[in-house]
């Protein structure tokens, strides 16, 4: 195994990488858009590269996150803390591919419920958007049946988890080593100190003065 032993965490998140590509159904030379890059958006990332997408584009924040994205396989990044108009970063999206006529596949992986209609819009007509980061209820959001769906004739799939075979597909990918899923740790804290990651996770994502990725709880022996 070339991987270091923290890099295990990340298996969860990219089971739900892999389940989103399968979704997809991607093909070799797709361009593709990911909406966030936290654990998930960066899983989605590595599958979509390992199933043979040709361009990944990843928007999201913040600078810091981008910057492992890059390290994921990201050819473009996008911040969105820079370009704060919804247009703006549908525009930068469709420029990056041929004719500006839209990406093959768009995976949602925020959480944001205002991140989806933007994310149909960086579509190409007859793609495919895969909505991977909504687990819990952030509230609604507005979509036209006649411009977002029908005129476009897209392709709307939802990705809930992943299953063993996930799993198993996920487990020598990180194993080989090929993709830095260790640096994405951001916090090693001993079993004592549980309590504190939970109240991070579910809070501000911030701890000990320092933004959360990560967090491997360490045991003692």
């Amino acid at each position: 195994m070339n991987a270091k032993p923290e890099a295990s965490v990340f298996l969860e998140p990219l089971t739900i990488g892999i389940h989103a590509a399968d979704r997809a159904r991607l093909h070799v030379g797709d361009t593709v858009a990911i909406q966030g890059c936290g654990a998930v958006g960066i899983s989605a990332l590595v599958a979509a590269k390992e199933t043979g997408a040709r361009k990944a584009i990843v928007v999201g924040a913040p600078e810091s996150r981008l910057k492992f994205a890059k390290e994921f396989g990201a050819d473009v990044t996008i911040n969105i803390e820079e370009a704060r108009d919804p247009d703006e970063r549908i525009k930068l999206v469709k420029g990056e591919t041929i004719g500006e006529y839209g990406v093959d596949a768009v995976f949602e992986c925020t959480g944001v419920p205002s991140a989806i209609p933007e994310g149909i819009k960086m579509l190409r007509r007859g793609g495919t958007y895969i909505v991977a980061g909504h687990f819990t209820d952030a509230g609604n959001t507005s979509l036209n049946p006649y411009a977002d769906f029908n005129n476009k004739h897209i392709t709307l799939v939802g990705v809930w988890g992943g299953d063993v075979a996930h799993f198993v597909r996920g487990r020598p990918l990180i194993e080989s080593g090929k993709y830095p899923f260790e640096k994405f740790v951001s916090h090693k804290l001993p079993l004592e100190r549980c309590e504190d990651a939970m109240k991070a996770i579910m809070g501000k994502y911030r701890l000990d003065g320092k933004e959360v990725n990560k967090i491997v709880i360490m045991g003692s022996l």
